[in-house]
């Protein structure tokens, strides 16, 4: 009996998999996994490194017990009693596992965050996981192989807006959306060639803003940016008026802007505001 149920279970199964697959609209969606590659090789170099590596994927970082230390000589790497260096990754990455290499290359290898070599204060053995390298024989750690891959980016929010085309606006929505933007925050002061900035709330920024060629700002509803110590090449001080269907912002109608500013929408409420140079 147990064998029959199992054997309908198991067509009933089938068949419901076989109908689903043949409903319109309807299916699976196979998604790879990261490929894990070599990211970067930390080396030791100095005492106490806080080093990210040449490609700036990941840095390592010390830490001590009540009576540790550590050193560095150019053969065994980082040693000493009571330390530990943790591998982090920098944005953008995931590690996956992290290969530690002792003076004589002697390795172990970590694959669960977080990524630590260590000793104790009694052993400058190197451990991973509570493991020496080479228990009473490896006594430091020249470099550490970090594995994983690049973090994919989130994909952005569409930003509609109000745009000037030489007589008069037109709104850009869906396929015209922005899609392709950073979001000003108070540590942006720098505003790049060619690319586009979105401000989605009242920003501050307590440093100077400097431009480089043209960039194309759009300010969201009730969004403002104030830049407190002042604009480089820019409008100096404004206080910015709704854009109308008959009438161009004072920047674009008077001079070639450094920033072509733009509205999500005619309301009130929109300002750019600059300290004096």
């Amino acid at each position: 009996m147990k064998q029959k149920t199992g054997r309908k279970l198991l067509s009933f199964l089938l068949t419901l998999a076989m109908v689903v697959g043949l409903m319109p609209g309807m299916g699976l969606t196979a998604y790879a996994a990261p490929t894990e590659t070599l990211l970067t090789t930390i080396t030791s170099t100095g005492k106490e490194q806080a080093n990210y590596s040449t490609e700036g994927v990941a840095t390592v970082s010390f830490s001590y017990s009540s009576g540790g230390s550590s050193a560095y000589t150019a053969s065994w790497g980082w040693w000493g009693y009571g330390w530990s260096a943790t591998v982090t990754p920098a944005d953008g990455y995931t590690i996956t596992k992290c290969v530690f290499y002792d003076d004589a290359n002697r390795t172990a290898t970590d694959s669960e965050a977080p990524f630590v070599v260590e000793t104790t204060e009694g052993d400058k053995t190197p451990q991973v996981n509570g493991t020496p390298i080479q228990a009473y024989t490896s006594k430091g750690i020249t470099k550490i192989e970090v594995y994983g891959y690049a973090t994919p980016a989130a994909a952005l929010d569409p930003v509609s807006y109000m745009a000037w085309n030489g007589t008069t606006l037109v709104e850009k929505t869906s396929d015209d959306a922005c899609t392709d933007y950073t979001v000003v925050t108070a540590d942006t002061t720098t505003f790049e060639d060619g690319k586009w900035y979105v401000v989605s709330n009242s920003v501050t920024v307590s440093s100077r803003i400097t431009v480089t060629g043209t960039v194309n700002l759009i300010l969201c509803d009730g969004a403002t940016l104030t830049a407190s110590k002042g604009i480089t090449k820019v409008l100096r001080s404004t206080a910015e008026t709704p854009l109308t269907s008959t009438r161009k912002s004072e920047e674009q109608a008077n001079s070639t802007p450094a920033v072509i500013l733009m509205w999500q929408a005619l309301a009130a409420g929109r300002a750019v505001q600059a300290a004096a140079p």
